[in-house]
């Protein structure tokens, strides 16, 4: 009797090792993308700053650039892009105020990115892409040069797309892959996290993209203050920049 008994453990032993599955010897190819859903800071409802961002990138350019919540409906976000400059088709240095709706986009075996744009209707119809037959996987490697102007991150002048490299509650890193090298990158950061020690988003921004980094929010911070004093007191309503 106990010799059946034993039998019959060891069948029951054997049937549950069988159906429990095996761990992977290797990550999946495409783990990268797990970690680039942006959707917790776009919802974030208050401020985001354009903290750091690659060497290219300047007082010359825009300044003060931030985001501020405005709502959220379903998976769009509504979210103003603040900064000062000279915004197209002007001469005049001002503050400028673009209205834009947001959606993370994940895409079939590929880079999610954020879609963006001033018409509403284009967010809501944005749906994620479906590989195509005989497409070859854009299986993420490393990153590589790719200039702040790329026209590949433009759709058109009101569509935008910015590929997601990292994303957290507290961070997104805009960036690209492509084979070799590195890539032009900006993180932003939440209000809350922004004078707070920041060390992954930090180091992957410099381990990853090009150096030197600009450290636009606190380089930029005093002046930002100046500027709210001289300029954006004296808008209201608040400039909606041409795009």
């Amino acid at each position: 009797m106990l010799g059946i008994l034993t039998c019959l453990l060891a069948d029951v032993v054997v049937r549950a090792a069988a159906a429990t599955a095996e761990p992977p010897m290797y990550a999946d190819s495409y783990e990268a993308y797990r970690y680039e859903d942006a959707s917790k800071v776009l919802q974030y409802t208050d401020d985001i700053y354009l903290y750091r961002a690659s060497y290219g990138w300047g007082p010359g350019n825009t300044r003060c650039m931030k985001s501020t919540f405005l709502k959220k409906e379903g998976k769009m976000v509504h979210r103003t892009l603040e900064y000062y400059g000279i915004p197209v088709q002007s001469t005049q240095f001002q503050y400028n105020v673009m209205n834009l709706w947001m959606k993370v986009i994940k895409p079939e075996k590929s880079q999610p990115y954020i879609y963006a744009s001033q018409e509403k209707n284009k967010v809501q119809k944005k749906t994620p892409e479906k590989l195509k037959d005989k497409q070859t996987d854009m299986v993420p490697t490393v990153v590589a040069p790719r200039a702040e102007d790329d026209e590949e991150t433009t759709v058109s002048q009101k569509d935008y797309v910015e590929y997601v490299l990292y994303a957290d509650d507290k961070c997104v890193l805009i960036g690209h892959y492509n084979q070799t090298g590195r890539v032009a990158c900006y993180l932003w950061v939440t209000s809350a996290a922004v004078n707070n020690p920041l060390s992954h988003c930090n180091f992957i921004i410099t381990a990853l993209c090009v150096n030197p980094i600009y450290n636009a929010y606190k380089y930029e911070e005093k002046t930002c203050k100046d500027f709210d004093v001289i300029f954006k007191r004296q808008h209201s309503p608040r400039i909606q920049a041409p795009v």
